[in-house]
Order: structure tokens, then C-alpha cells, then sequence
């Protein structure tokens, strides 16, 4: 739980990060397209246009903002001596879990049956033990009386009632426990290649395209130059922009999915020994 509540909070951070970057970036150019049709070297048209570009951008960084701080809030739940100005670190995916020998959820199964079993052998012990009587008796024998120990052997075997509801439940509940143990045996051994199969495949499709958008701002660049030059139209930059943030944006979400199906992997791999978060005192970053 607190590795997908850390992950949301980086993850919302990157998002309001990138869409910042962009509104500043058409905002700078907004003001000096403004200052260009005030001179009459430029139409009041394109400037309405990078303002309404800025302002949709803006919308979404308010929007991305908010995520972010509600998934630090959720973070400062779990670690309530987080600091102010703490920042989240995007989390590379880490290498697939060795899976554990047993599964912590086959391990409580076995153990429920286990019990199950000690019940039923408890319950099936119908006839009791026997017992052993000792005392003190006297007899009246006319004028005379003799008394003495008395010693007596008792061992109650019962013909009709054997419990034999306690034990017909009794065997319910292991055969019920029994089909739980397989169930949970088979659930682990069907989802775990599909969960690495899943894992590894977001992974290579993540390393595929951070390769693409790796050059993203160096496009913008160009974008931005040719724009300003007159060797592009406004429309030319604004669909660049709208292509390069995209694809920004669908790369995080990527990387969204790929710490999800690592999660769940781990889940499968009923691994117990998990990295967790920790914070850089010197820059107040959290690191993952």
C-alpha cells in the first residue's frame, strides 16, 4: 500500500511538472506574440490562440496539482514525520521479485486446514476414558457393622450418541478447507506467469518509448524557432505542442502501469523483504 501511495504522489508530481513546463513555455510566447501585434507585426488572432493554448494548459496543471497534493496527503499518512518541502523521485521499475517458496495466502490456507484437521481428531474421540473409584463404605450388619475401602472400576461406552454431528461438521470444515488450499494453490500458480508476463512486457513497451521522447524539448525548441522565424504557422507549433505533451503524458501513464504490474507481481511472488522509501536529509528528496 505504501509503494502504490508513493507512487501516485511521484507520478502526479511528474505529470503537473511536464504540464507546468509546457504553460510556461507557451505563456513566454503568448507575451512576446503580444508585443509583436501591438507594433502591427503580428495578428491579435494568434494571440488568442497561445493564450487559450496557455490557459487549457494551465487547467490541466491545476488539475495535476491537486492529484499530487492528495496523494502527498496520503503519503503523510503513512509517514507523518514527512518533510515540508519534500519532493517525490519518479521510481525506475525495479527487476522482478524472486517468488517465495510458499505464498504467505497457500501458508494460511495450510494452516486453516491444519486446524481443521486437529478438530475433526478431537471431536472424533467419542468414548471417554475410564475412570477409577475410590472411597470409604460401611455396612450395617444387624448389631454388627463392617466398613472398609472401597475400590471400583467405571468405563462408559456409548452405543448411540458417537457425536456423530459434531464429527459430519467437523469433516465439512476440513474438506472445505482443503478445496480453500487448492484453490489458493492453483490461483498463485495460474496468475504468476501471466502477472511477469504482463510485468515484463510494460516494461520493454516503457524502455521503447522514453527512448522516443527522450528529444521532446529539443522539438518544442525547433518548434518554437521555426514558429518565430515565419518558417512554420502558429498552427504547425500548437500541433507539435499538443503531440510532444501527449506523448509526455501517455509516457507516465506507461510508467504508471508498469509500477502497477510490478506491485502485483510482487503480490503473486508473496515476497515479504520490499524496499521502501526513504528520504535524502541533504535535499529533502524522497527517494525510492
Amino acid at each position: 500500500g505504501l509503494r502504490e501511495v508513493y507512487a501516485e504522489w511521484a507520478l502526479a508530481d511528474a505529470r503537473q511538472q511536464r504540464l507546468a513546463a509546457q504553460a510556461e513555455r507557451v505563456e513566454g510566447l503568448a507575451h512576446r506574440e503580444a508585443a509583436r501585434a501591438a507594433r502591427g507585426e503580428s495578428s491579435q488572432l494568434e494571440v488568442q490562440r497561445l493564450e487559450l493554448a496557455a490557459s487549457a494548459l494551465r487547467s490541466r496543471v491545476a488539475l495535476a496539482a491537486s492529484d499530487s497534493e492528495r496523494a502527498r496527503a496520503d503519503a503523510g499518512a503513512w509517514n507523518p514525520e514527512l518533510p515540508v518541502g519534500a519532493r517525490p523521485v519518479l521510481p525506475a521499475p525495479p527487476p522482478p521479485p524472486d517468488p517465495a517458496s510458499v505464498h504467505p495466502l497457500v501458508r494460511a490456507a495450510q494452516d486453516e486446514l491444519d486446524a481443521a484437521t486437529l478438530e475433526r481428531e478431537a471431536v472424533g474421540r467419542f468414548v471417554a476414558s475410564p475412570e477409577l473409584r475410590a472411597g470409604w463404605q460401611r455396612q450395617e450388619l444387624g448389631s454388627e457393622s463392617l466398613d472398609g475401602p472401597l475400590l471400583g472400576f467405571g468405563w462408559s461406552l456409548p452405543l448411540f450418541d458417537r457425536n456423530q454431528g459434531q464429527r459430519a461438521a467437523a469433516d465439512a470444515r476440513v474438506a472445505a478447507a482443503g478445496a480453500r488450499l487448492e484453490l489458493a494453490q492453483r490461483r498463485i500458480d495460474a496468475s504468476r506467469p501471466a502477472a511477469r508476463s504482463a510485468f515484463e512486457r510494460l516494461a520493454a513497451a516503457l524502455d521503447d518509448a522514453a527512448a522516443v521522447v527522450t528529444d521532446s524539448e529539443r522539438m518544442l525548441d525547433g518548434a518554437e524557432t521555426a514558429f518565430q522565424l515565419g518558417e512554420s504557422s502558429l498552427t504547425d507549433f500548437l500541433e507539435t505542442l499538443r503531440e510532444v505533451t501527449e506523448a509526455e503524458l501517455t509516457l507516465l501513464d506507461l510508467h504508471a502501469a508498469t509500477l502497477r504490474a510490478h506491485r502485483e507481481l510482487e503480490r503473486l511472488a508473496g515476497a515479504t523483504d520490499l524496499p521502501l522509501p526513504t528520504t535524502d536529509p541533504e535535499t529533502e528528496e524522497t527517494l525510492p
